[in-house]
């Protein structure tokens, strides 16, 4: 028994050393050629190529132990994969199709839709219902296209829109126009203009108004004014006055200096002129032609003193005053010397007057020129201020008129060679002295002079004011008083004798020889019209010719 054991092991030994062999690796012996060993293959399978609906597939098996292949084929599928697509929809009075595809192999077969069982409509107002007509409402099914319409009840009330077909104004009302945006029915509305509290009136118009300042020929500061924009493209409104004389002048308006680059229309009597500037888009406030009742609030604005944009507020005080043939807005809001050619602003905002003037000694008696003045300015070719100071002020020869004045009403005094022309006496407060007041001529010098013999109780002193021409060249001095006497009064303005030399030495001084001999002879004007009445207007001096009117 125990051999026949032994026995059995050792074969089994014996074939499991063959088959490590067999498998593991080749021999080639001549010993062993005898002899082989077979592998026990241990398969595992793979599928390469998926069956489809109309091709088999391939499954390989590989031993996993020797690496030895076989192949079987996989049976062809018995069923399609499909996937469906609506080729044509159904709608209300045709059925569909719907196509399945197979996504494997391509086959396909359809199937019907059945139609649908309503229309599905969509609505749309083709026509809008107006105050007038009926309105439309369209519905169409999104499916076939199928439509029907339907009525729409007139609208019950009006949609109105508002525009201001006319702008209000001092003068008239305004006009505002209601519109029925649906059926076109409009009506029309009157309105008037808001009054605007002096707040919102500085506001609105301090961007309008401008500063100016005047030079004279040799470029020295001559005046200060104010003017205002007349129009966007740069015209402008003050006072005739406020650039008389002037060479040249520029205006700052909302902090831009602009320089006056003509004179476009003027009037000496009225006093007003319109300038030009080069400027665009400048803001403008209205016009009111409208006579204001005594009362109504106004306002003025201007460069008070050289107080840039002073603003003050007052009320018509006359509304409609005629001087000398100029018609004149009287009223008591403030202003001072600069306030010349700014505006007078209603309590709407609008501008009814240019200020002017003030009466002196006085209280609040203050003019605006009414704008209906302005229909008045002539509009020709336009003029730079030079050109305007050329024009307006050609030279004129006051020495030779005053002295050929004093030649003809004078004395003559051979023995001085001088004419004399007395304008008055003055005496002694007891009156034992008796001193003369003239005007006389020096032939020989070529020399005018105002000879003024003051007197007090006293003391007596010569007061002198002269001027000279040699060759076409003019010069002028005075010799001072001692006292400052009483010498009389024009106009309710009292003049002493410091007061009148003070004014000519002041004036004389100026570099201007015209202006000089104007201020001289204006200075003897006075005089005349102290104590007899002189009349310069026989020889043809015009109180222009004089600057009187400036005195």
């Amino acid at each position: 028994m125990k051999k026949t054991v032994k026995r059995s092991l050792s074969l089994l030994l014996s074939c499991c050393c063959l088959f490590i062999t067999a498998c593991g690796e080749e021999t080639n012996s001549s010993s062993n050629s005898s002899s082989s060993v077979t592998c026990p293959h241990t398969y595992a399978s793979v599928t390469t190529k998926q069956a489809t609906c109309k091709e088999t597939g391939i499954r390989t098996h590989t031993c996993t132990i020797c690496g030895n292949t076989y192949l079987e084929d996989i049976a062809k599928l018995t069923t399609h994969s499909y996937t469906s697509e609506i080729t044509k929809a159904s709608t209300c009075n045709e059925t569909g199709i719907k196509t399945y595809t197979c996504d494997v192999c391509g086959d396909y077969y359809t199937e019907e839709i059945a139609q649908r069982p309503a229309h599905s409509y969509t609505s749309e107002v083709t026509k809008e219902a107006t105050c007038t007509e009926k309105g439309i409402t369209t519905y169409t099914c999104k499916y076939c296209e199928d439509t029907y319409t339907e009525e729409i009840a007139k609208s019950s009330t009006h949609s109105y829109s508002s525009t201001i077909t006319r702008e209000a104004t001092c003068t008239e009302t305004g006009i505002k126009t209601h519109t029925c945006s649906l059926c076109g029915d409009s009506y029309q509305e009157n309105f008037s203009f808001a009054e605007l509290p002096a707040t919102d009136i500085f506001e609105n118009s301090k961007n309008s108004i401008g500063e100016i300042i005047t030079y004279d020929k040799s470029g020295g500061e001559l005046a200060l004014g104010t003017g205002f924009t007349y129009s966007a493209d740069g015209k402008i409104l003050t006072n005739y006055h406020v650039i008389e004389d002037a060479y040249s002048a520029k205006i700052t308006i909302n902090g831009q200096s602009y320089t006056v680059q003509s004179v476009l229309a003027y009037d000496k009597t009225i006093d007003l002129a319109v300038l030009k500037i080069n400027a665009t888009g400048l803001p403008v406030l209205k016009i009111c032609t409208k006579i204001h009742p005594v009362g109504k609030a106004i306002y003025a604005f201007g460069s008070s003193k050289g107080l840039t944009a002073t603003f003050s507020q007052g009320i018509i005080t006359y509304a409609d005053r005629e001087m000398d043939g100029v018609h004149y807005v009287q009223h008591d809001a403030a202003i001072s010397s600069g306030n010349s050619g700014g505006p007078l602003i209603n309590q709407y905002g609008e501008i009814i007057g240019i200020n002017t003037m003030t009466i002196r000694d006085s209280q609040n008696l203050n003019f605006a020129i009414s704008v209906t003045e302005l229909s008045n300015l002539n509009y020709g070719t336009p003029l730079t201020l030079a050109e305007l100071y050329d024009k307006e002020n050609p030279e004129v020869d006051v020495f030779s008129k005053l002295k050929n004045y004093i030649i003809q009403k004078g004395k003559y005094d051979s023995e001085d060679n001088d004419y004399t022309l007395e304008l008055g006496y003055t005496y002694s407060s007891d009156y034992t002295s008796k001193y003369s007041r003239s005007i006389s001529y020096d032939v020989a010098d070529n020399e005018i002079s105002l000879m003024l013999f003051l007197s007090s109780d006293s003391l007596s002193a010569l007061t002198s004011i002269y001027i000279d021409e040699i060759d076409g060249v003019y010069s002028w001095g005075y010799l001072d008083s001692y006292d400052d006497l009483m010498l009389g009064t024009v106009n309710g303005s009292t003049f002493t004798s410091n007061h009148l030399l003070g004014y000519s030495y002041n004036n004389i001084t100026s570099s201007s020889t015209r202006t000089a001999v104007r201020e001289l002879a204006s200075t003897m004007v006075q005089l005349s019209l102290l104590y007899m009445n002189t009349d310069f207007s026989a020889i043809g001096i015009t109180a222009k010719d004089l600057g009187f009117v400036y005195f």
